[in-house]
């Protein structure tokens, strides 16, 4: 059954930029064939084919060994089973469907490290080295193809000089710019590694400043737990001399109510005693 859509069966790429892996950010696919046919992948048309560029990075023996290029991670894989491709003539991509190995504003993950940066360098690496042999296979490809009908003449061979020089100076300027890139890939290194080593210094002096002020805030945590105590003894001190002080106030005023008591008792005593040294005359009728 036809397929419309890729999928790397490396890292899962599907060939948008939703699913391309940092640090490059790059994204889609490259169709390639022995010798090596490198084309880019343009979708699919309205037949479920995939589109493949007019135009092709490398050439060589065409047919063989075909397979699709991730170009998240850089591996290879078999077309999957059932898809059906078609080259598009030259000059009909669509904008919309035309994958770019480096778009201009492409937001990438802020998570940057040696090994991420290493990654991303060393897979720019390879496809320099694989564009550059590419290129010197299918030169040497043309040179042999021209020389086999002249094998043994060396006549023949003089007019092809000048191509072989440029292939080595070609060759020779590839190999100072690998080496270029190799060199700055050892600097980025080196200054990652002392932006790690400046880092671990800065949080090993924030974790100690955070277990001082731990400590400083158990020692407070401590002092206002015995505080809480001591004011909580305060508290049980006070009520129980509150306690104390109504039962005083109760006493007293028992105290204050009996002597009253005891005030009326001698008053009625003494008006008693008054009325008995007193003679009272008898009623008229008796």
């Amino acid at each position: 059954m036809p397929t419309s859509q890729l999928v790397c069966p490396h890292c899962g790429h599907d060939g948008t930029p939703e699913t391309s892996r940092p640090p490059l950010g790059s994204f889609g696919f490259n169709y390639l064939a022995e010798g090596v046919i490198c084309r880019e992948v343009h979708g699919f048309d309205e037949a479920g084919r995939m589109r493949l560029s007019a135009e092709f990075k490398c050439e060589g023996h065409q047919g063989a060994g075909a397979r699709v290029e991730c170009r998240s991670c850089w591996r290879a894989f078999p077309p999957p089973e059932g898809l059906l491709w078609t080259v598009e003539p030259a000059g009909a991509v669509q904008g919309a469907a035309a994958a770019t190995l480096m778009p201009e504003s492409r937001e990438v993950s802020t998570e940057v490290t040696p090994e991420s940066i290493s990654r991303g360098l060393m897979a720019i690496l390879r496809a320099l080295r694989e564009e550059v042999e590419s290129r010197q296979a299918a030169r040497m490809e043309r040179i042999e193809a021209s020389l086999a009908p002249l094998a043994g003449v060396m006549d023949a061979i003089e007019p092809l000089r000048p191509e072989l020089d440029g292939l080595r100076s070609e060759t020779e300027e590839q190999t100072r710019r690998l080496s270029g890139l190799a060199d700055q890939m050892e600097e980025l290194r080196r200054q990652m590694a002392e932006h790690e080593a400046a880092a671990g210094q800065r949080i090993e002096s924030l974790e100690g400043a955070l277990q001082g002020h731990k400590e400083a805030a158990a020692q407070a945590a401590a002092q206002l737990a015995d505080m809480a105590r001591e004011q909580e003894t305060a508290r049980r001190r006070m009520d129980a001399q509150a306690e104390v002080i109504r039962a005083l106030h109760a006493t007293a005023e028992e105290q204050i109510a009996r002597r009253e008591e005891m005030k009326a008792a001698v008053q009625k005593l003494e008006e008693i005693a008054g009325n008995l040294g007193k003679m009272t005359p008898l009623p008229e009728g008796l």
